[in-house]
């Protein structure tokens, strides 16, 4: 490996390390009164490393032609809608432009590592260690029930006795749930439950004893940090893809190693464990009787309710990504922060209307993607599930990384053929 190379492989991996702290510079911008995180620039840390392996590559790679013109041209037609959609309103533009230079930057940087050949097994090992401090993090903030806040990390201080902070309401106490260093735990609940199902993945190619116990100890601490969330999209997520992951081997007559086996054991031992200890915490996220959790289910009713008033407003060309809440805001202070429709699906077609949507149907059909079955379909699984019942893989710089990160394992080649066929 030249000197080019190891430049290279150190700046996408510090790129990785980086991506799930949410360290940033970023310039607040209001809505109806309140803190609106869809419309802020932000400058993250992560973009710098980022940044610059794109930019290793255009300099000491030689460039390659664009093979999907009409694809491209698909793309340019949306931009340009979006920006249409706009009409010249300044938090208009001003969402659209972050929402539109983040995924260019991620879908840049996803290029570069398919472009040098990066395997889908290099990715998944730093993508899972990347997120071993996290769970500690998180299981730390739950048995002290306090996020400290650092600016160095990203994080804000969340103190469940404050409004506003996201908790488990059981009898007369709130209960913090686990943050990680993400911004919200139905995020970090997302990180988790994909990291699982790629310790899944992993435990299928490790040849040695030591990566297995690794793998492992690491999956018990993702499981237990997973439960502690208290997200239910996530829960569903992961359990849905982990019972598709079983069941698709079953049904293909894969042998299972070992080492999967001891993987599998420690994600359910972990998770029984934390699930039996906590039981009447995660029994009150299904009562929906309980005050927190109504007011959820109100939420989420109210802003569907609302998406269709956004969506007669502007049925052809939608508000353009990121900024479809100009559509409900009023002089005065609303009583709680507008919300988006929690999914993504929703989203999209506010985003950018019938004729947005009916383009990127096509862009979608006429692509041909090269799908391994049993490594692509469980992370398919899980992406489709979070993305219907939250909002976070499209309005959130987290959450878009996350969908970059669910695409790499899809489409990057593998270092070695796997054994379920």
């Amino acid at each position: 490996m030249d000197w080019r190379n190891r430049v290279f492989t150190g700046s996408w991996m510090l790129t990785l390390w980086l991506l799930p702290w949410q360290s940033r510079w970023f310039f607040p911008v209001e809505l109806a009164g309140w803190p609106w995180e869809q419309g802020t620039w932000s400058i993250v840390l992560s973009m710098f490393p980022m940044f610059f392996s794109i930019l290793w590559i255009w300099i000491f790679c030689k460039p390659t032609l664009i093979t999907h013109k009409r694809k491209s041209i698909g793309i340019a037609i949306l931009f340009v809608i979006s920006v249409f959609a706009t009409r010249g309103n300044p938090l208009a533009i001003q969402a659209i432009s972050f929402w539109w230079f983040s995924c260019f930057l991620l879908a840049s940087f996803a290029w570069s590592l398919m472009r040098k050949n990066i395997t889908k097994e290099e990715v998944m090992w730093i993508f899972f260690l990347t997120l071993i401090p996290h769970a500690l993090l998180g299981i730390w903030q739950y048995a002290d029930q306090f996020v400290f806040p650092s600016t160095w990390l990203g994080m804000a201080s969340q103190d469940p006795r404050m409004l506003g902070v996201s908790v488990v309401e059981h009898g007369k106490y709130r209960l913090l749930r686990a943050y990680g260093g993400f911004p919200h735990p139905n995020i970090f609940g997302g990180w988790l439950a994909i990291g699982l199902l790629n310790a899944l993945l992993l435990s299928r190619v490790v040849r040695k004893k030591y990566q297995a116990i690794g793998l492992a100890f690491g999956s018990a601490l993702l499981m237990m940090a997973l439960i502690l969330t208290y997200s239910r999209s996530s829960w569903i997520a992961f359990g849905v893809g982990f019972v598709w992951f079983i069941g698709w081997n079953i049904w293909k007559k894969n042998t299972f190693s070992s080492f999967f086996w001891a993987v599998c054991i420690s994600i359910i031992l972990s998770g029984a464990i934390v699930s039996i200890s906590q039981r009447s915490h995660v029994f009150s996220r299904f009562q929906t009787e309980t005050r927190l959790e109504k007011r959820s289910i109100s939420e989420r009713v109210t802003s569907l309710k609302d998406a269709g008033t956004l969506f007669l407003q502007r049925p052809y060309f939608g508000f353009g990504p990121n900024a479809e809440m100009l559509g409900l805001v009023s002089t005065e202070k609303t009583k709680a922060p507008l919300q988006p429709p929690h999914t993504i699906f929703v989203l999209f077609v506010l985003d950018f209307g019938l004729i947005g949507s009916l383009i990127f149907i096509w862009i979608i059909v006429r692509l041909k993607f090269t799908f391994y079955d049993n490594i692509c379909f469980p992370f398919i699984i899980a992406c489709v599930i979070l993305g219907l019942f939250d909002h976070y893989l499209w309005s959130y710089w987290s959450g878009r990384c996350l969908l970059m990160i669910i695409c790499l394992f899809c489409f990057l080649p593998r270092r070695q053929k796997l054994e379920e066929g």
